[in-house]
């Protein structure tokens, strides 16, 4: 029998960040769309494209990002690379709310050009740069290659990837170390905290990027091998790892257990790019950026309802997208075109901003989710 999924990465609470302020916990009641109609709800259309018509309506963007109000707790603009401010390995620190890579020259090479920006729940920002941990050269994994990192799920610890295992900073204390891996799999290519714990998943390789084996390991501990691939596993807001695959006219989620694993197959009455979808999920919904071959195509996130496989909601965004979290009130956090961290509620179909990133543009093939990091949930 398949266990209720609660599946999450990494969520960000935004009190207020999304278009329903109710302290109700239950779901809003979806807005009825009936086919052949227009729909009540702003930016909806039925859309043509990768779905039928059996497919929800096609909600867009709004024209302009200058009209949609800003969340509650909005952040404003990140600062930029040059910006002055407190470091983290100061101490001093507070739990961070978001990490955010900053983009350095292109030509630039190692460390040095390693630059992290921390949006603290004091609402201060803190920069950490990463030469300063005393990494050595050797250990650089390649240009902006520690993207974001990761967040633990309380925001106190950061983890990023290194060429010989994985780097933990404590952001309230400015201490930090380095966990070595085995030297059969040493090159960390992913991380993530597994929610509601203080455990990190790697995703490692072996130095000629043969091999690869997913590893966990504590704030203290050791790496020790794990059984599910975490190239292709999100997490269960309970931990347990997720793995999503569209075959066209459907989409089976296995979930990994100790008992073993779990799988649960949604037919689809419309066609769904075939794929490992990216999945972001929230207690009730998963929301799914649809995969594409052609990186010159806008792209579809799509909202399942988590237990019957319902396709809820579907929006139209553009490349360099990514879906990052779940609000509290049950909307999507998401970057828009490398540059716009908003929030939208499928339900109402309802935008807010909380953070615009600053320029550069993104270079062809960037991906947006490198850009913010928010803590596991």
């Amino acid at each position: 029998m398949w266990v209720r999924l609660s599946v999450a990465v990494t969520v960000l609470v935004l009190t207020g960040g999304c278009s329903s302020s109710s302290d109700s916990s239950e779901r809003p009641p979806r807005p009825v769309v009936i086919p052949g109609q227009a729909s009540a709800r702003p930016g909806h259309d039925q859309g043509h494209g990768e779905a039928h018509d059996s497919a929800p309506a096609l909600q867009r963007l709004p024209d302009s990002w200058r009209s949609v109000p800003w969340a509650t707790h909005r952040a404003g603009r990140a600062p930029s690379r040059r910006a002055v401010i407190p470091g983290v390995l100061d101490g001093h620190g507070a739990p961070a709310r978001l990490a955010h890579q900053v983009p350095g020259s292109p030509h630039g090479h190692g460390w040095a050009t390693e630059r992290v920006l921390f949006l603290g729940r004091d609402g201060r920002w803190r920069a950490l740069d990463l030469a300063d941990l005393g990494l050595p050269e050797r250990w650089w994994p390649g240009p902006d290659s520690s993207q974001a990192g990761a967040l633990s799920t309380d925001g106190r610890t950061w983890a990023a990837p290194t060429l010989s295992g994985v780097v933990l900073v404590d952001l309230i204390t400015g201490e930090h170390h380095h966990v070595a891996f085995p030297r059969t799999s040493p090159e960390v290519r992913h991380v993530a905290w597994v929610p509601g714990t203080h455990v990190v998943s790697a995703y490692a390789s072996s130095p000629e990027g043969r091999r690869f084996t997913t590893f966990r390991l504590g704030r203290r501990g050791a790496p020790q091998q794990a059984s599910y691939d975490g190239s292709r596993s999100t997490f269960d807001v309970d931990g347990a790892p997720v793995a999503i695959v569209s075959g066209g006219r459907s989409l089976s989620l296995s979930r990994s257990v100790e008992v073993g694993p779990i799988a649960l197959q949604w037919s689809l009455p419309f066609r769904f790019a075939r794929g490992t979808p990216f999945g972001v999920f929230s207690d009730e919904d998963v929301a799914l950026l649809q995969p594409t071959h052609d990186d010159r195509r806008p792209r579809t996130v799509w909202v399942f309802d988590k237990v019957s496989g319902e396709a809820l909601e579907r929006l139209r965004v553009p490349i360099h997208s990514a879906i990052d979290g779940w609000t509290e009130h049950g909307a999507l956090i998401m970057t828009i075109s490398h540059r716009h961290v908003v929030t939208w509620d499928p339900a109402t179909g309802a935008f807010h901003r909380w953070l615009e990133l600053a320029p550069p543009d993104p270079a062809p093939g960037d991906r947006a989710d490198d850009a913010i990091a928010l803590p596991a949930r």
